[in-house]
């Protein structure tokens, strides 16, 4: 059972380098901005500066984490 399931497991993925049926190459133009300062973020940061302002705004404590018997690792409150 153990060696089917690894031979299942390494044809997709040599399946899925081999085939041709999706185009992951893309062309992104130069963005037209005017002068200034810009950030740039990706998903997590982006994620965790979400929470951190719905936690402030909502005035509640972020609680991160799985260790209910540690305090919360954040607190939003000024």
């Amino acid at each position: 059972m153990a060696q089917a399931n690894t031979a299942a497991l390494k044809a997709g993925y040599h399946y899925g380098e081999t085939v041709e049926a999706i185009n992951t190459q893309y062309h992104v133009a130069p963005a037209k901005l005017s002068p200034g300062t810009y950030r740039n973020i990706v998903g997590n940061q982006a994620l965790a500066w979400g929470l951190l302002a719905a936690a402030k705004m909502s005035e509640k404590q972020l609680f991160m984490g799985a260790y209910p018997s540690r305090p919360p690792l954040t607190s939003c409150k000024s």
